[in-house]
C-alpha cells in the first residue's frame, strides 16, 4: 500500500507532494503578480517602499521556485534510489542556504537605505550632471558657479550651490534675486531627482582665492558694489 511504501522509504506521500506543489505553484503565481505590480508602482510613483516590497516578493518567488525544484528532484531521486540516505540532508541544507541568501539580500538593502539616510555625498556622476545644468542656466546671467555638491536625502538629493558675481557686471538686487529663484526652480524641475536646492550667493573674492576656482577680480572681500543697489564701501 501507499502507507507501507512511505514507511519503507522515508519521505512524503505522493498526494502530499502533489498538494504541496500545487500550493507552491499558486503562491508563485500570486507573488509574481505582486512583484510586477510593485515594480510598476515603484517606478511610477518613485517610491522606495514599493521597490522594497517588490524585492520581498522577488525573494519569495525565488525561494518558492527553489523549494519546488528541490522537492521534485528529491522525489525523483528517492524513487530511483530508495536507499539514498543522504537525501535526508538535502532539505535542511537547502533551508540553510536560502536563509543565508535572504539575510545577505536584506543586509544589502539595509546598507543601501542607511547610505541614503546618512546625507552621504552623491556620486561624482550626479554632481557633474548638476554642474552641467547649473552652467547652462548661468551662461547669460550676471552670476557664475563657484562650487556645487549634492547629497542623498531619502528618495532624492539636496543640492548645495555657491555662486559669485561676475567681474565688471552690475545688476540690481531684484535682478540677482530673480536669477537665484530661476536657478532653484530649474534644479527642482530637472530629472536629476533634486528635492531641495540651497543656493547661496558669495561676495566677490580676491583673485586666486582658494575657495573658488574662477578669478573674481581684485576687489576687497567686503566689496558688494557689483550689485547696483548696494553702496560702495566707505574708504
Amino acid at each position: 500500500t501507499e502507507y507501507a511504501d512511505a514507511e519503507a522509504a522515508p519521505g512524503l506521500t505522493s498526494s502530499t507532494v502533489q498538494t504541496m506543489l500545487c500550493l507552491l505553484g499558486l503562491c508563485i503565481i500570486i507573488k509574481s503578480s505582486l512583484l510586477a505590480f510593485c515594480n510598476y508602482a515603484g517606478r511610477r510613483a518613485d517610491s522606495e517602499i514599493a521597490m522594497t516590497l517588490a524585492q520581498d516578493h522577488r525573494n519569495d518567488v525565488l525561494c518558492n521556485c527553489m523549494v519546488v525544484s528541490i522537492v521534485v528532484a528529491s522525489e525523483l531521486i528517492r524513487r530511483r534510489f530508495p536507499d539514498a540516505s543522504w537525501l535526508e540532508k538535502v532539505d535542511p541544507a537547502a533551508s540553510c542556504l536560502l536563509a543565508l541568501w535572504i539575510s545577505y539580500s536584506w543586509l544589502t538593502t539595509a546598507q543601501e537605505q542607511l547610505t541614503v539616510l546618512s546625507d552621504k555625498r552623491a556620486d561624482d556622476e550626479h554632481v557633474e550632471d548638476v554642474v552641467r545644468l547649473l552652467e547652462s542656466q548661468l551662461a547669460d546671467s550676471p552670476l557664475a558657479l563657484a562650487q556645487a555638491e549634492t547629497y542623498h536625502i531619502g528618495e532624492g538629493y539636496a543640492a548645495s550651490v555657491d555662486l559669485y558675481p561676475k567681474a565688471g557686471i552690475q545688476k540690481s538686487a531684484i535682478e540677482v534675486a530673480a536669477v537665484l529663484d530661476e536657478l532653484e526652480n530649474a534644479l527642482l524641475a530637472s530629472d536629476l531627482k533634486v528635492k531641495q536646492a540651497h543656493v547661496r550667493l558669495r561676495q566677490q573674492q580676491a583673485s586666486g582665492s582658494k575657495n573658488y576656482s574662477p578669478a573674481c577680480g581684485a576687489k576687497a572681500a567686503d566689496d558688494m558694489s557689483w550689485a547696483a543697489n548696494y553702496p560702495n564701501p566707505k574708504k
